[in-house]
């Protein structure tokens, strides 16, 4: 069977959904993720540039990389945003293969999440801490 087939493929036991559903879950995460660098940006900029931060060097190239990675992660949000608004409805996927690669039980669970969008970004799973 091809990755194509797999696409289209229609079988009783299988929770396909349609991959524009895929593709907004994956795209409202990583605008989360491009907020959450966002608000972490601000505050370590502020602290850092009131102290040594702004005449080290390293500390600069940090920033700009920061900065970038937000920026990113939101422009591939955004892309797949706008790729799900113009797929096809019947293009589905099972996303449970693909959810049990990811390691984080609250992320992976929003990814197989079954097209419900309601509650997006609001389970509290960002503010999780985990210390190691």
């Amino acid at each position: 069977m091809t990755a194509s087939t797999a696409i289209f493929q229609d079988s009783g036991d299988v929770a396909e959904e349609p991959v524009a559903d895929l593709l907004s879950r994956v795209g409202c995460e990583l605008a989360l993720v491009a907020e959450a660098l966002d608000n972490v940006e601000v505050p370590i900029h502020d602290a850092l540039l009131h102290g040594a931060g702004s005449r080290y060097p390293p500390f600069i190239q940090v920033m700009q990389d920061l900065d970038h990675m937000r920026q990113t992660v939101a422009c591939l949000g955004e892309f797949l945003c706008t790729l799900a608004a113009s797929s096809p409805d019947h293009w589905r996927l099972d996303p449970k293969d693909a959810a049990a690669v990811v390691t984080l039980a609250d992320l992976a669970k929003r990814l197989r999440a079954n097209g419900e969008m309601a509650n997006w970004g609001k389970d509290g799973g960002g503010n999780d801490c985990e210390l190691f």
